[in-house]
């Protein structure tokens, strides 16, 4: 039978007693810093549902789709970073419906920069550029709004994250 949880949830799913000591034998094999970087643990996470594709496999283009609420962006968002901190991505872009929705997309709550490790060096000026400058570990991410497409004349990108299409205009 495949489970529709994520591990987090199924150790949610366990009795309390139980839960606490598998949190405490998980921090005994893994220190306190082991068991804190459970946060940017992808499949720790993930329902099957939003299971990334293999970093290996050949793909070009993935549609994620999903009611409100479903983790779209949260998913979207691990698989943008993971292609860019391999270096399988070197010319990274990110397309909001607008200028003003693209702060949201990097910093708001299911944003890019909540899910990036502290430890990665990021830097994020939402006031400047064509819809503001984002550099994650080095590499620079163009940040374009799909209401002002003209801006994207002439750049080319391997990897777009492109955000809420249903709001784009038309």
């Amino acid at each position: 039978m495949t489970s529709s949880l994520a591990p987090v949830d199924a150790l949610r799913a366990l009795p309390y007693p139980l839960a606490m000591r598998a949190l405490a034998r998980l921090e005994a094999e893994l220190g306190p810093e082991g068991v804190a970087a459970l946060r940017y643990e992808y499949a720790f996470w993930a329902r099957p549902s939003q299971r990334l594709p293999d970093p290996d496999e050949e793909w070009s283009t993935l549609v994620i789709t999903g009611e409100y609420g479903t983790g779209k962006s949260w998913m979207a968002a691990h698989l943008f970073l993971r292609e860019i901190l391999s270096g399988r991505s070197t010319l990274p872009r990110i397309i909001a419906a607008t200028r003003q929705a693209m702060p949201s997309v990097v910093k708001g709550a299911s944003g890019l920069l909540r899910w990036l490790p502290p430890h990665v060096p990021h830097k994020w000026l939402p006031t400047t550029g064509h819809a503001g400058e984002l550099t994650i570990a080095g590499r620079e991410v163009k940040c374009y709004s799909a209401d002002s497409p003209a801006t994207m004349l002439g750049e080319g990108a391997d990897l777009d994250y492109r955000d809420d299409i249903a709001k784009w205009a038309a």
